[in-house]
């Protein structure tokens, strides 16, 4: 049964699978250069587990030096893409100087290994016996002569590795808990396999060492902080979404309100004399495009002041109110219902037969109605009201404008009062 093997492919593609899906999350938006280093990083520990594995299968000299040295060309890319990534995640403001100098670095070792037959690392690699392990898989093994520049390499790799804690530490003190946890795990589970690996060396003992499966690790821990943020942030753009619509309503009510106050009376919620005028402008527009009448009846009540005088102001509001609530139940379908102020209240009425003639008769048939319809008795808690009522009759086209039909129905209703 397989189970080393087969572990490393499986860790490889789980690094492959996320370093693409942020590549591809990066590379839209320039502005967020973290997702893609560390799709680049995870791309990179994906070839490298590969090559793990790899190493494990073959059996021939030849390919296995050309792997190793693929292998060791690989973590030279792996180190400055992990101080790439590492800059940004931790918040280093000159963090381009850093990624320059692991570049420089680790780009003269890329160099020289690219030119050594067995890798930077080995003056020769020597085969061993196959390693088997307890459950009956068998790996292949082999030995390397350190190089007499192999020593750089670790250093190196011992420098980025002590770069990373000192980057924790100062995540760690400046408050920022929720990135610097998952990175000192990491941290620690890697520390703990190297000295595995270092005690399977020194003691030249033939177990299994998990050095690279801390790749695996720092995918796994770093991926799901950076996914755990990214649903933290389209939470809370979300919650500033909310915000900003109900912000938006309440405004727009506001504004509605502001606008009803402006353009209508408080006491009756009827049209003011403001929104009159534009509904007269709106009404001398249709009947000239029609070429048809419209009427304006401007209406007074007689003797309001005595009733609002004698009998109080409350009465003569409620007065006020019955009043309106009965010109709005006019069958006419007025275009318009407006109180002017006061006792005053003006009827816009624009469908009007053509024909000057048979529109001042229809307009002044309505009239009467109204008044009919306004001096009937009003019946007020324990008393019943009954109103006289002026009105004023104009009746206008499409030449007409606003101030003279205003002019012309209060001239009518103070010849008709």
């Amino acid at each position: 049964m397989n189970l080393y093997v087969p572990a490393l492919w499986v860790a490889s593609g789980v690094c492959l699978i996320t370093g693409v899906q942020f590549a591809l999350a990066g590379v839209p938006r320039r502005q967020n250069r973290e997702y893609l280093a560390f799709g680049l990083l995870s791309l990179l520990l994906s070839l490298y587990l590969l090559t793990k594995a790899l190493i494990y299968h073959l059996d021939a000299i030849g390919p296995l030096r050309e792997v190793v040295r693929v292998q060791v060309a690989i973590a030279c890319l792996i180190y400055p893409a992990a101080v790439w990534f590492l800059s940004i995640y931790t918040g280093l403001r000159r963090w381009h100087l850093w990624l320059t100098f692991a570049c420089c670095v680790f780009g003269v070792l890329f160099v020289v290994n690219f030119f050594s037959p067995n890798g930077m690392l080995y003056l020769n690699i020597v085969p061993r016996s196959p390693i088997t392990l307890s459950w009956g898989e068998t790996l292949n093994d082999y030995r390397g002569v350190p190089s007499r520049l192999s020593w750089v390499y670790y250093i190196s790799v011992d420098a980025v590795f002590l770069w990373a804690i000192w980057r924790s530490v100062a995540l760690w003190r400046e408050g920022v808990r929720h990135r610097a946890v998952p990175l000192i795990i990491y941290l620690a589970v890697q520390f703990l396999a190297t000295l595995q690996l270092e005690y399977v060396l020194n003691s030249n003992s033939r177990m299994l060492t998990f050095a690279s499966f801390t790749f695996l690790a720092l995918v796994l821990l770093m991926s799901d902080a950076l996914r755990r943020e990214q649903v933290q942030r389209g939470q809370a753009l979300a919650e500033s979404i909310a915000e900003l619509h109900a912000e938006s309503h309440r405004r727009q009510t506001v504004e509605a309100d502001l606008r009803h106050m402006a353009y209508h009376d408080q006491l009756t919620e009827l049209p003011n004399r403001r929104l009159l005028r534009e509904r007269l402008k709106e009404a001398i527009s249709a009947v000239d495009s029609r070429r048809r009448y419209a009427t304006l009846i401007q209406l007074d009540l007689d003797h309001f002041k005595t009733i609002n005088d004698s009998l109080g102001h409350s009465l003569g509001d409620q007065l006020l109110r019955k009043i309106a609530a009965r010109i709005s139940e006019f069958n006419s379908a007025p275009n318009c219902i407006a109180r002017l102020g006061g006792d005053e209240f003006a009827i816009l009425i624009t469908d009007l037969p053509p024909g000057s003639a048979a529109a001042r008769q229809l307009a002044n048939r309505i009239a009467e109605d109204l008044i009919r319809r306004l001096t009937a008795p009003f019946h007020i808690g324990d008393h019943e009201l009954v109103i006289g009522v002026s009105a004023g009759v104009a009746v206008f086209d499409g030449e007409a404008t606003v101030d003279s039909v205003l002019r012309q129905a209060d001239i009518a209703h103070h010849a008709a009062k």
